[in-house]
């Protein structure tokens, strides 16, 4: 026996159909609703607080987020322990390992290469700024040609 192997007459729907009832629309004397009172001032909330009312309620007092050096800087230099530090001082050969050499002459080329940029977009503004000046002691130099021309025509026009 299958779930849709019956089926139902057409009239046995409109007969369901039509003894369906919705229900009645709310009207507005239903719904009951409180309306917020706002007759306290700044003073009476001010007084409320300073009651002492909230001094049971314990704030939660937040610590600051660890801070990731290697995440915000990149990669730094490893540092030096005080054997390196004594060798140095006393001029002696210092051995380290070939992988942390490698690191040290890669940080070295980066930031050669970082310098290199940085001086080349300093010489940019270096020229864009001398180009700036350039066009404003121009533009100065018209002015003050223009402002003759004006007194030359005010003095000939006023002369007679």
């Amino acid at each position: 026996m299958g779930l849709f192997s019956k089926k139902k007459p057409k009239n046995a729907l409109k007969d369901e159909q039509s003894s369906a009832r919705f229900p009645d629309i709310p009207t507005d004397d239903d719904f009951s609703y409180d309306s917020p009172n706002f007759d306290k001032d700044a003073k009476d909330i001010k007084q409320g607080v300073n009651s002492g009312m909230f001094d049971d309620f314990d704030i939660p007092i937040r610590k600051p987020k660890a801070f990731d050096e290697e995440k915000t800087f990149g990669p730094q230099m490893p540092s030096m322990d005080a054997d390196v530090k004594r060798a140095i001082k006393e001029e002696r050969p210092v051995f380290i390992k070939l992988d942390k050499y490698k690191n040290v002459i890669k940080s070295i080329n980066e930031m050669k290469k970082k310098i290199e940029e940085t001086q080349e977009i300093i010489s940019k503004l270096d020229q864009a700024k001398k180009e700036e000046d350039e066009q404003l002691q121009k533009w100065h130099s018209d002015l003050e040609a223009l402002k003759e021309r004006l007194l030359s025509i005010d003095s000939t026009l006023f002369e007679e």
